[in-house]
């Protein structure tokens, strides 16, 4: 036997619904410690300053090797695409530098 619900009870149901959507997530639970972890190594002085290497350590690879004219092509494109990361990562860096001092300076 299939339970009919009133309408006000499938709005409550759809609200509550909705509410629940709007903070699912997928993947284990992980705890506030875990979370703050995540933050921490995320705001680390040297996390993009790692990726920024990264993309300088590959755009030096790139230019170094010999290549071919259509290699040349795809490599002047590749190139394009790692400035731009590179730009993207070197003004991030500012900011995350320049929220640390802000943040540093508000600590008494």
């Amino acid at each position: 036997m299939t339970t009919r619900l009133s309408d006000e009870e499938v709005i409550k149901k759809q609200e509550r619904l909705y509410e629940l959507e709007s903070s699912a997530m997928a993947g284990p639970f992980i705890t506030e410690e875990e979370q703050m972890e995540i933050i921490r190594a995320y705001l680390a002085d040297d996390y993009f300053d790692r990726l920024y290497g990264k993309v300088k350590t590959k755009k030096r690879q790139l230019i170094s090797a010999s290549a071919t004219p259509e290699e040349k092509k795809c490599l002047e494109q590749k190139l394009v695409e790692l400035e731009r990361t590179e730009k993207e990562l070197a003004e991030k860096l500012a900011q995350m530098h320049h929220r640390l001092e802000v943040n540093h300076q508000k600590q008494p």
